[in-house]
């Protein structure tokens, strides 16, 4: 029987890499393919699925090794050393420059991971990336053609449905409620929310407050914002959130006017496409595969300047006819995304198939 076994660093059910596996997983099987997972690390909310990557036994001549690359991992080298085909899933790796003045050691590891990541690409026989932009990397590493396709089961919330409770317009007495959900990082650039969450209230005379929720790394970074929202006096606007289970961060989407991202660097960001399943407009910084990933279902805001950010939120909040106009395109392109998903990635995963057949 035909076999690709996925090997991912770190598991957990509650990441997106490991949501995609776990639906991946599922699709090999639904086409008679038989897949394990297999992990340098296992939580324990997926240790009845999943097993230790030292427990892997070869099958036989018609098996295949999928890595999911995102960090650095013995894995990496493990798998350079394996005689089967080594097909990689490649979920982006943050440039290390964006963390250099924060934490020297998160910076020297991302760019171990890279070079790792670069090595194993070289060799693979078949790479799949998830944007055209991450698809830039693999090039750059010397693989001439990896293939795109989207995130598999790119948000592990329940479908919202059609009829998800929208807030009524924002006044003079109900702040504007902004959302941004990832970790808390410099290539997410949360400082950018604070300053265009202050440009918005001065400018415009309206109550908003900013919802910032995953955890800081480095934590001197989550640091760095809190103080900066004190000092520019929004401080008691910008409210951090840490460990949300599933059914509060449903609730944050529901409750939320607009989704806002400043993020520099985003390898397909899941949480633009959880944002238009809900129905949430999404005001972004064009920057990383977040133009491909929201396609024209977003306001995409040009450069860094967070008065940018001020004003797109604006025109979404304040003109009904605009916001309804992008709740709509927002659910429709989620739409297309997860109906495409598993065709788009089942045909990524066709030349190595026929390979072994």
């Amino acid at each position: 029987m035909t076999a690709i076994h996925q090997f991912v660093p770190t598991i957990t059910r509650r990441d997106a890499i490991g949501h995609h596996a776990l639906e991946l997983r599922d699709l090999l099987r639904s086409m008679g393919v038989s897949s394990e997972i297999y992990a340098a690390e296992v939580h324990a909310d997926v240790a009845d699925e999943v097993r230790p990557y030292r427990d892997y036994v070869s099958e036989h001549d018609r098996t295949a090794l999928l890595y999911h690359a995102a960090t650095t991992s013995p894995l990496a080298s493990w798998l350079g050393q394996r005689p089967e085909p080594v097909i990689v899933d490649y979920h982006n790796v943050t440039p290390a420059e964006f963390f250099t003045s924060w934490d020297a050691g998160l910076a020297g590891a991302l760019r171990a991971a890279r070079r790792e990541i670069g090595a194993i690409v070289r060799t693979a026989d078949l790479v799949v990336a998830h944007s055209r932009f991450s698809g830039q990397d693999i090039r750059d590493w010397g693989f001439t053609d990896p293939v795109i396709a989207p995130v598999l089961g790119a948000s592990f919330l329940a479908d919202p449905g059609e009829g998800a409770a929208r807030r009524p317009a924002p006044t003079a007495k109900r702040p504007v409620e902004w959302l941004f959900v990832g970790r808390l990082a410099p290539n997410k650039c949360q400082e950018q929310l604070v300053k265009a969450l202050a440009v918005f209230r001065r400018t415009y005379a309206l109550p908003a407050e900013l919802h910032l929720v995953g955890s800081a790394t480095p934590r001197a970074y989550g640091d760095a914002v809190r103080r900066l929202a004190h000092a520019a006096g929004v401080g008691d606007a910008v409210h951090f959130h840490e460990g949300v289970p599933a059914e509060e961060l449903a609730a944050r989407y529901r409750s939320a006017d607009v989704f806002v991202s400043a993020s520099a660097h985003e390898g397909y960001c899941v949480p633009v496409v959880e944002a238009m399943r809900f129905g949430v407009p999404v005001v972004a910084r064009a920057a990383g595969a977040i133009p491909e990933t929201a396609g024209g279902a977003a306001v995409l805001v040009a450069g860094v300047e967070a008065s940018r950010l001020a004003v797109g939120v604006h025109r979404v909040v304040t003109d009904g006819v605009l916001a309804a106009r992008m709740s709509a395109a927002g659910r429709s392109r989620a739409r297309v995304l997860s109906a495409r998903e598993r065709t788009d990635y089942r045909a990524a995963l066709e030349p190595m198939l026929e390979r072994l057949r």
